[in-house]
């Protein structure tokens, strides 16, 4: 039997819009996406806004009035880059150049931002000294 020329053309139309409308989630889909962890709290320290700036997904953190004196901007970046590195499906967020940046404020004021990653940090090969 053979296939018609129209049931021919719909198949090769089908498969040219799927190709069209396929592609990498970019950093505003995954910001989307994590739409509902804004507001969730660790401690004083909680979720303020999930964005995206272009390729970079913007996660803002607020504590308390002086929580950041004690943790430089590249320690919080560096601690929960970690946390998400630690996730494999997590960890793949990077792929396709999608970056990654944590700001923070003080209760709302003297936002700073951190400065944006682009991968994964190898996994520390240093024993951890009790």
């Amino acid at each position: 039997m053979r296939a018609s020329p129209i049931l021919i053309s719909l198949v090769l139309l089908g498969a040219s819009l799927a190709r069209c409308t396929w592609r990498p989630a970019t950093a505003a889909d995954v910001a989307g996406e994590m739409q509902s962890l804004v507001g969730a709290k660790d401690g004083e320290v909680s979720i303020r806004s999930i964005v995206a700036e272009g390729n970079v997904l913007v996660i803002t953190i607020d504590g308390p009035p002086g929580w950041r004196q004690s943790m430089p901007s590249y320690a919080i970046t560096a601690h929960i880059v970690d946390r998400v590195c630690e996730t494999p499906k997590a960890s793949r967020y990077f792929e396709q150049g999608r970056l990654l940046r944590i700001d923070s404020t003080d209760s709302g004021a003297h936002p700073v931002h951190g400065l944006p990653m682009d991968h994964c940090p190898p996994p520390s090969t240093n024993p951890v000294n009790g």
